[in-house]
């Protein structure tokens, strides 16, 4: 990086100056440095280097994506637009890693499928029980045989199958988020944008985990809370909202 050193003009706290406050570029306690790559005025204080003023994303640091991780200026924040169109909506819940969801949602589905009522048999046998991670539930469906479903499809599920036929944004490996994914794009769904908050029974939103026999985890829009009894049925249609990663 290309810094422009001066002398300080003013104290940016009472310490006393001790050799080498900052690093990268080196500098002592009170130095201020124009630093050219962010167009940005940096203090040398006791705790490292400070931003004085807006910083300035320069090109290529990512900046062509503001979602691609690349720098210090395409870290987004949920519900930043990404160049191709998606949105960041958060770190995922068990190992934080970038996820990301579409612009609106998908069509009101119900969690089985008419010809596959009420498939699965609870969480503890179909082993559609992951809050973490949509990815293992929908794998698990995928394995899953039973009614008019075989092995390998999501012909039982109809909301899964959505997400996983879903080619948009340039990008085809979206799932249906599982409990705690949805309670991600809960949390920023201000930012986000698109979601129901209004019309019911549109503002629940379906979860790919299983509750129970007759029932999957469903969130309602804007309050947050868990639905319970008829409101969570599998074979009620319910929003949709795809995520990936």
């Amino acid at each position: 990086m290309k810094f422009l050193f001066f002398t300080a003009l003013i104290l940016l706290s009472m310490k006393p100056a001790f050799a080498q406050d900052c690093t990268a570029p080196n500098g002592d306690h009170g130095v201020i440095v124009f630093n050219q790559d962010f167009g940005i005025w940096q203090g040398c204080t006791p705790q490292g280097w400070i931003g004085l003023n807006s910083m300035v994303c320069p090109e290529g640091d990512g900046n062509s994506d503001p979602c691609s991780f690349e720098g210090v200026c395409s870290t987004p924040s949920p519900g930043t637009v990404c160049a191709d169109g998606s949105i960041f909506a958060g770190p995922a819940p068990d190992d934080g890693a970038p996820m990301f969801t579409t612009a609106e949602d998908g069509p009101t589905s119900r969690w089985d499928n008419a010809g596959c009522y009420d498939c699965g048999t609870g969480p503890a046998n179909t082993g559609i029980n992951s809050d973490e991670d949509g990815r293992i539930n929908v794998a698990a469906m995928r394995a899953w045989v039973e009614g008019n479903t075989s092995s390998g499809d999501l012909n039982g599920f109809d909301a899964a199958r959505y997400c996983d036929e879903l080619i948009v944004h340039d990008k085809s490996d979206w799932y249906l988020p599982a409990r705690n994914e949805l309670l991600v794009l809960y949390d920023s769904w201000e930012d986000i944008g698109g979601f129901n908050t209004t019309t019911w029974p549109q503002r629940m939103y379906k979860s790919s985990s299983e509750h129970s026999t007759g029932d999957a985890d469903t969130l309602l829009f804007p309050d947050g809370t868990w639905t319970a009894g008829g409101h969570r049925y599998k074979h009620v249609g319910r929003s949709v909202r795809c995520v990936r990663r």
